[in-house]
Order: structure tokens, then C-alpha cells, then sequence
């Protein structure tokens, strides 16, 4: 949600109380006032006029600067013709809470439902795809990496990208970690925006999402993992945040972890972004008790006693809980679906990835939009193993799942004379001579993204009946 252009001069946004930073404030300039090389000048007469200190300059999320000044020269500063608003800086927070039993986060999301089969299929390493992690740093000498940690920024210290809390180097482990990862062939670059204790402000935080639209490179499949929570709504962080997807990064953030509604925090209330709660490791996909909720929140995942990379030395682990791993796994999974369909946009990437996700997966809550996170893959279901006598007529309908609709159908080893349907999954004809088939069906979704069945069919002379088998009855 970008900010109002129909601001009038004066408008001064206050920060949330508890959270705002004194004497100091973010300067939206307005667009037609200024050209992206000019901005620095611009920053410093305006600045210069009011006796304030000129902090980050921003040039490609937006437009403006961070001043330090006090109230009364920040509300003369937003009067100036140039400007087209003043936003006062604010504390933001990681996302995440520790607990410690195991992780299940990487068993869930491959799985429809439950049970879980101890196991995590996915489609694709996602080789290729770069993922920007908006947070405090990378350990890029971990094993979990592989050296595929990339060169980024330190927008706190100007230095050094290495983590010194903990939380990059585990959010980016769920994301592409060789063991604990999503996409286990991901470029990860560190975009540092937090200290040591785990703290930042909005300055900082655009400081970071200016340096990642400015190196982006065009056409360049890119993802910004958000594992960042404010005490409030922001303006400015919408309006930096919109014109970097404009860009053609998708972007997954945090929801929150104050079960609250999702709506009143950024970046959680961005429309055009994956906006991740968060799921417990209760066996029925239950949200997480902290956190937040509502029409905001695009998409569930697995959340609580996540497992993953620890900064602490270079084959450390730990668990960690809360928003911040959810977001994690879901910018994972956009890398894995853009690597199927490297010719879709980013805007229909963040789409997919709700479309592919499991609905009405989260039991009791009671708001929408439902949906559980999913690795990109079709099931196909309804397939029997079939003991048929010669010479009789079959008709079975194959069906699909966790796809996105309409799906394509094909098959191969089916006996002579039988067929699918390509567009509804009927298998139909007549039974030819004894003998023995193995028959795999194909249904490939609208994406693109494919899942098999295979059964075996014995055509013999006893009988005319389907055999039971685990999928039967399924459609």
C-alpha cells in the first residue's frame, strides 16, 4: 500500500509510541521534483535549511533521504514544495521466538495432509534463482551453503556482511541450506539490516530494499526473503516496498508475531507480496498462537521448533520459532516454482505460489484466505491396478490434486485399443488379450508443474473387477 499522493505539504506521519526514534524522520521527495542523480543535493539543501544531518540517501526504491532533526524542523521540512511527505523513523523486529523440539517444517510442506512420510520431495534445486535476505547478515562459511553465499551490503555498520545474532544465517538456511533448505541450489545474498541485538528501524530497513531494487538486474529472477516485523503500519516502507516488485522481485514478509491482525504491521499489510503466518507442529496444522492473522495473511507455514543453520560456527544448528521461518520457507518455494517456469513474472509467481497452496488447510480459523504452503507438484490419484478379462469394456477416471486447474492429462503402456481423455483423466476402451501393462498417467497443471501415477495391469481370464489398491475411490 503505497503512500497517498494527494498528501498535502505539512504532512507529518508519526511513528507508533514505543517505537518511534526521536529526531528522526524519512523524506519522501516527490517524483517529479527530482531526477535519481540529484536526490543527494536535493537532500542536503533541503536538510541544510532546517539544520539537520543528512543520513541514507535512497534513489531507487524511492526517492528521499533520513534526516536527524527535531519535530517542529521536520514539520517545516514537510512544507517544502519538493517534499511530498515526513515519516518519523521507527524501531523493527525480527521474527522469531525459540523453542526446541524437532523440526518439521521440510516434512510438511511436500505433504497434502497428514500423516507426514519422514521424507521431503521437491521438484527442483532452484539453481539459478537469487534470493536477497533482508535480515542480519549471513555466515557464508557455513557447510549448509556450499559457497553459494553471494557478496551483499552492510547498510548498519558499512562493513562486514557476517551475522552476529543468529537470525540471517538460520532464515537463509530454511530458504536454500543444503540440509535444511527449500531450494537447495539458491544464491544467497546478505542485505544486513539489523545489529547484533536484533534491532533495526525503518531507515535501515529501506536503506536495504533501495540497495536490493538498485541491484537487480533486469529480467533477473530475484526473490526478497522479509523476516521483519514494525510495531505499526508504514507508509514509506509500502511505498518502497511497491516499487521494488514493480521491479520484478517477489517479495515474502513476515506476517507478525503478535496474533494480531496482519493488516496494521509492515510489511505484513503489502497486497502484492507473500505475506507468511505461521503453523505449530501439532499434527493438524493449527496456527501458531503468536501469530498474526487475517485478510492479510496470504499463506500458512510451518513455523514453530524449525531446525536450520546456526551462526555460532560453521556446522552449528538450532532451533528457532515464529514468522520469521515461515517467511523462510515461503521464499523458498517461489524459487522453486520460478525455476519450473522461468518465463513467468514475478507477479504471477507470487500467484502460483498461492494458487498451489493447500486451501482451507488450517483448521478452526475461521478467516480468509486459508491456505497451507506446498511444494510445486500435481498428485495424481485414482490410478488402480486392474485384473480385467479380455475382451470387456473399461471406463476409470483418473483425478488430480494440489495443482493448479485445468489440468492436461497423458498416459503411457496403456493396452491397445484403451485411451485417456487428454482434457478430463477418463481412461476408457476395450480390454484386449491376456498379458501384463505397467501404465503411468501424466497430469500436467496450469503451470506447467507435472506428478505421475504408475499401477501395473494383469489382463487375465478369471475375473472383471478393479483391485484394491491405496488410491482407489480417490477422484
Amino acid at each position: 500500500m503505497a503512500a497517498d499522493p494527494e498528501s498535502p505539504p505539512g504532512t507529518l506521519l508519526p511513528a507508533r509510541p514505543g517505537a518511534a526514534i526521536r529526531n528522526s524522520y524519512i523524506v519522501v521527495l516527490k517524483q517529479d521534483k527530482v531526477a535519481r542523480p540529484d536526490v543527494g543535493a536535493l537532500a542536503r539543501t533541503l536538510s541544510n535549511k532546517q539544520s539537520g544531518t543528512v543520513g541514507r540517501v535512497y534513489t531507487d526504491a524511492l526517492q528521499g533521504f533520513e534526516v536527524s532533526l527535531d519535530e517542529a524542523a521536520a514539520r517545516r521540512l514537510a512544507a517544502d514544495p519538493a517534499v511530498d511527505y515526513v515519516q518519523q523513523n521507527s524501531v523493527m523486529r525480527q521474527q522469531d521466538t525459540q523453542l526446541v523440539p524437532p523440526n518439521f517444517g521440510l516434512d510438511r510442506i511436500d505433504e497434502t495432509s497428514w500423516p507426514l512420510d519422514s521424507q521431503y520431495t521437491y521438484p527442483t534445486t532452484a539453481d539459478g534463482i537469487r534470493v536477497y535476505v533482508i535480515d542480519s547478515g549471513i555466515r557464508a562459511s557455513h557447510v549448509d551453503f556450499g559457497g553459494r553465499v553471494q557478496p551483499g551490503v552492510d547498510v548498519i555498520f558499512g562493513g562486514s556482511t557476517d551475522d552476529c545474532s543468529g537470525h540471517g544465517t538460520h532464515v537463509a538456511g530454511i530458504i536454500g541450506g543444503r540440509l535444511f533448505g527449500v531450494a537447495k541450489g539458491v544464491s544467497l545474498v546478505p542485505v544486513k539490516v539489523f545489529t547484533c541485538g536484533g534491532l533495526t528501524d525503518t531507515a535501515s530497513v529501506l536503506a536495504g530494499i533501495d540497495w536490493v531494487t538498485a541491484h537487480h538486474n533486469p529480467g533477473e529472477r530475484a526473490i526478497a526473503n522479509m523476516s521483519i516485523s514494525a510495531d505499526s503500519a508504514s507508509s514509506v516502507v509500502s511505498l518502497a516496498l511497491e516499487r521494488s516488485m514493480a521491479d520484478g522481485i517477489v517479495y515474502a514478509v513476515a506476517a507478525g508475531n503478535l496474533n494480531a491482525d496482519a493488516c496494521a504491521f509492515s510489511p505484513g499489510n503489502m497486497t502484492n507480496a507473500i505475506t507468511v503466518g505461521a503453523t505449530q507442529n501439532s499434527g493438524n496444522d493449527s496456527k501458531a498462537d503468536y501469530s498474526n492473522h487475517g485478510f492479510c495473511v496470504d499463506v500458512f507455514a510451518p513455523g514453530n521448533n524449525i531446525n536450520s543453520a546456526s551462526s555460532e560456527f560453521d556446522t552449528a544448528m538450532r532451533e528457532r520459532s515464529g514468522t520469521s521461518q515461515a517467511t523462510a520457507f515461503a521464499s523458498g518455494v517461489a524459487a522453486l516454482v520460478w525455476s519450473l517456469h522461468p518465463s513467468r513474472t514475478a507477479a504471477e509467481i507470487t500467484n502460483d505460489v498461492l494458487h498451489i497452496a493447500i486451501h482451507g488447510a488450517i483448521p478452526n480459523y475461521g478467516l480468509q484466505p486459508n491456505r497451507l504452503l506446498f511444494v510445486p507438484r500435481t498428485v495424481v490419484s485414482g490410478l488402480p491396478a486392474l485384473l480385467s478379462l479380455p475382451g470387456r469394456t473399461v471406463s476409470r477416471q483418473v483425478g488430480a490434486a494440489a495443482g493448479v486447474a485445468p489440468y492436461t492429462w497423458s498416459a503411457t503402456g496403456l493396452p491397445t485399443g484403451v485411451t485417456i481423455n487428454p482434457t478430463t483423466g477418463l481412461i476408457s476402451g476395450r480390454v484386449p488379450g491376456k498379458s501384463t501393462w505397467t501404465v503411468t498417467v501424466t497430469a500436467t497443471d496450469a503451470t506447467g508443474t507435472t506428478g505421475s501415477a504408475t499401477a501395473t495391469w494383469r489382463i487375465e481370464s478369471a475375473c472383471l473387477q478393479f483391485c484394491n489398491s491405496p488410491s482407489e475411490g480417490d477422484t
